[in-house]
């Protein structure tokens, strides 16, 4: 999946619907979309929490004194229920616990759905089976909307036992069949969990330890249009013809909705294939097809060539009518766009970017891609936006599919870093899996990253690693310094919670340190190290210190000698980052930090934080900055404190955190800020376009959270006059909506509008009406003339209406008129 967008108000409300966070993800995200939100003045405020205050108060109150009676008998019986569970458990849930008093209290225990107690209580599997390979037969029937099939999962104990458990959910199942060799083991119980979605199976003898096992189990499931699982989907042609088709989504927990599965990331296995299908339709899955036969005058049956060890998250399946596109990389993979017939001309740019970006992936990574192909296909519902299924990806169908005459600029970078970002999970993410989800962001993070830099490739002229502050570090930071942030290690068992840790700070957050990480251990230190992590656990799971312990060797051959794991655990295993504040008295420097936190002071940090940190809110910071004496970047460590340090002596700014790759912020004393606003309007091209919206977002931000007064970053925005890079402009519109915002209804907000719209004069007329220019320029237009007319811009507003007019009255397009 691809971080593209912030699902700024799920992350704030703690929704955890899955479907929700990821449609986020794929979202535009321009200056457009991202100014359409709530306004409220302080006094609506006020009154709208007093009337829920009252509504909270009343119903506590009919609730206090409308509560049941507890008659004796009935204590009795909750008194009588059994303290524990008999039977094998490993890591299993508390069947009682302490109450405020001391003393204990019963939990229920899990029951199965026939009313027997179930017996095993852990929401995880047990860590004593091993499957080794599935071969699946599936018949989808897209009149009755039912699939029917088989599985056969073959696996071996690491110690002898007479149960196993899977995962199952939504199925009906049937005909439990087990054998090794040739001898028949009889099954004595199957009980269904569905709070846990498990099913439970005893045997009638003991199973041997390390011996093979054969266990099918026929099913029947429904192909509904939840979009989770293996699922029905729709379009209809310009003829007005509906046309179903059959498509999967299994992350993280979904594939037990297909087939009865051992359902943890951790759990690779092999997978074999074969799919029955009408004449009309093609199915796809991981694989290549082995061989196609006829069962009868309409129905096929294709046979799929094995798969390669892997997680059954990333299985998928399709029956559909789609046709196709193809092409071949220099390595010899055949890549292929699907999509309806009707689109099929739009998807001639997604077939260039992933072919050409497999190639530089073969060689950023120091692995070939290791399977024979790779679909790429357009699904119509699909609430993911995207899913890295290895050798089959899918989309919506917004998310992949352009049209050059009618695709906008921003859509097509869009369509390219989804591609890209689905593509490097083939590596990172499929040959290499997490060994469970509190580690998401290892695979997040690093395809949010690498997406950049595949892009890069495909497009140099697009520049995208500047653009990636804008992406990623400004809407991480953002929602990083609110107290309900949490780390991007963080703990999850239940599929409820791994859901809602796929957001920004998985994604974002995960692709910004990892930057972070790049800028001080170097990008050959960094590229090495992720060759030998990606050869050493290929097929494998690895934890995020398994990166770590890699990088670090990696930096010691490099000369370098740097404790990655060390470093990186304070960025990884505590929320939040630094706010370093910069004093300088002659040629002394002096770092210090603290925790930024929205709404909080540094000292309540260890206190209110709901996710207590070892390290105290300390961070390991590699502090880059540059001087109007030598634009080539120092490093400076702030370890777990603050830092001293020299600089000469006639050196008049200083400017920290170099291209905004640190993930921390920057205070400056009133001195320093004012050499820096000096220096912005005599030549901001002494700053790179980074730096500069680095210096824009720090100064908004910290006067926004009252730390810095407001006439700075007012006047350090004077010199907008003279920019008309992308990055800076972005990042200004950015800070005057929040400030506006913060203004709102006040009397002063009059004249800072004022104040925007003379910033705004020269940027106007230089980026006009007409869509040419770079692809910078073409970026940064709309957003441009949005806000102009924003704030009021009335010849842009006339324009506008004019443009429109001619295109609705004479079919002129807006951008030609």
């Amino acid at each position: 999946m691809n971080d593209y967008d912030v699902d700024d108000i799920a992350f704030l409300t703690g929704d955890s619907r899955f479907g929700v966070n990821k449609r986020a993800l794929y979202e535009p995200s321009g200056m457009v979309d991202r100014v359409r939100r709530v306004i409220v003045s302080p006094k609506r405020a006020c009154c709208i929490a007093i009337i829920v205050f009252l509504c909270i108060l009343s119903i506590a109150l009919i609730a206090a004194f409308s509560r049941p009676f507890v008659c004796c008998a009935c204590k009795e019986n909750v008194d009588s229920e059994p303290d524990s569970l008999v039977g094998q458990q490993q890591g299993n849930d508390s069947q009682s616990s302490l109450s405020s008093n001391g003393t204990s209290s019963v939990v229920t225990p899990p029951t199965a759905t026939n009313g027997e107690p179930f017996p095993w209580t852990s929401v995880r599997l047990p860590d004593f089976v091993v499957p080794l390979s599935y071969s699946i037969s599936l018949h989808p029937n897209l009149t009755t909307f039912v699939n029917k099939g088989t599985v056969n999962v073959t696996f071996t104990l690491k110690e002898p036992q007479k149960f196993i458990v899977l995962h199952v959910k939504e199925l009906e199942l049937s005909n439990f069949h087990l054998e090794t060799g040739n001898t028949v083991v009889g099954v004595r119980k199957t009980l269904i969990y569905v709070k846990y979605e498990q099913l439970y199976i005893e045997f009638d003898n003991i199973l041997g330890e390390n011996v093979p096992y054969s266990l099918s189990i026929d099913f029947k499931g429904n192909l509904s249009e939840k979009l989770e699982g293996f699922y029905l989907s729709s379009y209809r042609t310009s003829a007005g013809e509906t046309r179903y088709l059959a498509t999967t989504h299994f992350e993280p927990t979904y594939a037990r909705l297909a087939f009865p599965c051992f359902d943890e990331p951790s759990l690779k296995a092999t997978f074999r294939v074969s799919i029955i299908r009408e004449g009309r339709h093609i199915s796809l899955f991981n694989m290549p097809i082995a061989q196609t036969k006829k069962l009868s005058d309409n129905l096929y049956v294709d046979y799929y060539n094995d798969t390669v060890m892997m997680s059954t998250y990333l299985v998928a399946f399709i029956v559909s009518d789609h046709l196709n596109v193809t092409a071949v990389t220099a390595n010899n993979v055949t890549v292929s766009v699907y999509s309806p017939a009707e689109q099929l001309h739009q998807a001639a740019f997604a077939l260039e970017v992933a072919t050409s970006v497999l190639d530089f992936y073969d060689s950023f990574f120091g692995i070939p891609y290791p399977l024979p192909k790779q679909d790429l296909v357009a699904i119509p519902d699909f609430g993911a936006g995207a899913m890295e299924n290895w050798g089959l990806t899918t989309y919506r169908e917004t998310a992949i599919l352009t049209d050059s005459n009618e695709t906008s600029v921003g859509k097509i970078q869009q369509v390219a870093l989804t591609i890209t970002h689905e593509l490097a999970h083939q590596w990172f993410g499929d040959l290499v899996t997490m060994s469970w989800w509190n580690d998401l962001w290892l695979n997040e993070g690093f395809a949010s990253f690498v997406e950049n830099l595949g892009t890069d490739h495909v497009r140099p002229e697009w520049n995208m690693m500047d653009q990636f502050v804008l992406s990623k570090t400004q809407p991480a930071l953002q929602l990083d310094s609110l107290a309900s942030s949490h780390p991007i290690s963080v703990k999850v068992d239940n599929p409820s919670d791994i859901e809602s840790i796929f957001d920004t700070i998985s994604y974002s957050k995960g692709a910004a340190i990892i930057y972070m990480l790049e800028s001080f251990l170097g990008k050959t230190t960094l590229q090495r190290g992720l060759k030998t992590y990606l050869n050493t656990y290929k097929y494998k799971n690895a934890k995020t210190e398994d990166l770590w312990r890699v990088l670090s060797l990696e930096s010691h051959n490099m000369n370098v000698s740097l404790d990655v794991e060390a470093i990186m655990d304070t960025w990884t295993q505590q929320m939040g980052f630094p706010l370093v504040t910069i004093e300088r008295k002659g040629n002394v420097v002096t770092a210090k930090q603290q925790r930024f936190l929205v709404g909080s002071s540094a000292e309540e940090d260890g206190v209110s934080s709901e996710f207590y940190s070892k390290y105290g809110y300390k961070w390991h910071i590699p502090l880059t900055y540059t001087t109007d004496k030598s634009s080539k970047p120092k490093l400076v460590w702030l370890n777990l404190g603050d830092a001293e340090f020299k600089v000469s002596s006639d050196v008049k700014w200083i400017k920290f955190n170099t291209n905004q790759t640190g993930f921390y912020r920057v205070m400056y004393s009133e001195r320093d800020w004012r050499n820096l606003i000096e220096a912005l309007k005599t030549d901001h091209t002494v700053f790179t376009a980074v730096d500069r919206a680095s210096l824009l977002d720090d100064a908004f931000t910290l006067a926004r959270n009252n730390l810095l007064d407001s006439t700075i970053p007012l006047e350090m925005a004077g010199y907008l006059t003279n920019e008309t890079a992308y990055v800076p402009w972005i990042t200004a519109l950015e800070c005057f909506m929040e400030m506006e915002m913060t203004l709102k209804e006040r009397k002063s907000l009059r004249n800072l509008i004022e104040y925007f719209q003379r910033l705004l004069l020269p940027i106007v007329s230089e980026v006009g009406w007409k869509d040419q220019g770079t692809h910078l320029q073409r970026l940064l237009r709309p957003s441009i003339l949005f806000i102009a007319s924003h704030y009021g811009d009335e010849e842009v507003i006339d324009e506008a209406l004019k443009r429109f007019r001619e295109w609705k009255t004479n079919n002129v397009r807006c951008d030609e008129a």
